[in-house]
């Protein structure tokens, strides 16, 4: 029926709607849709490692992989991925320092884009992804979420990741 309407290529979550975010992926049916069609076939859904992207390529034959919240302060994760999938060799993750520039690029990004006032309440999410994989996280995401301007999240990004001595925000 895709093929007839016309569809040039599928994304497909290994979860049905009534999954939620729970529960084993089932990557067998992306493998018979694969199997089923002629366009591109993309699989998505637990994939939060180079290694984990090639063995669910490698099991359902997909022309690729979809990355969702896995590369939710992570954003390094997809080239990490690519690299894997091209080369075999996982790059290591950035730095604290370029850590601390891309979350630092990101949130004056989202700064301009949304104006100070959505600006300034949409980081708080993006941090909390950031934060979310340090150990300590929990203060400094509260902390965080209690700034009421541009400027002084930005001061806390820097202040923050310099505290953090050589442990990295996300790994």
């Amino acid at each position: 029926i895709a093929e007839d309407a016309g569809v040039a290529a599928l994304a497909v979550h290994g979860r049905t709607r009534a999954c939620a975010f729970r529960g084993e992926v089932e990557y067998d049916t992306i493998a018979a849709i694969v199997e089923a069609t002629r366009f591109p076939v993309f699989a998505n859904g637990d994939i939060d490692s180079p290694g984990k992207a090639a063995e669910v390529i490698a099991h359902t034959g997909a022309a690729g992989i979809m990355v969702g919240r896995a590369a939710q302060g992570r954003p390094w994760l997809c080239g990490q991925i690519a690299t894997h999938l091209a080369t075999g060799l996982t790059p290591p993750p950035p730095s604290l320092t370029e850590q601390r520039d891309i979350l630092r690029r990101h949130v004056a990004a989202l700064h301009d884009f949304y104006g100070d006032y959505m600006g300034l309440r949409i980081a708080r999410k993006h941090v909390g992804w950031y934060l979310g994989h340090q150990q300590a996280s929990g203060t400094a995401r509260s902390d965080f979420n209690a700034l009421e301007n541009c400027a002084a999240q930005l001061q806390f990004i820097d202040q923050t990741t310099r505290n953090a001595k050589n442990e990295v925000l996300a790994a």
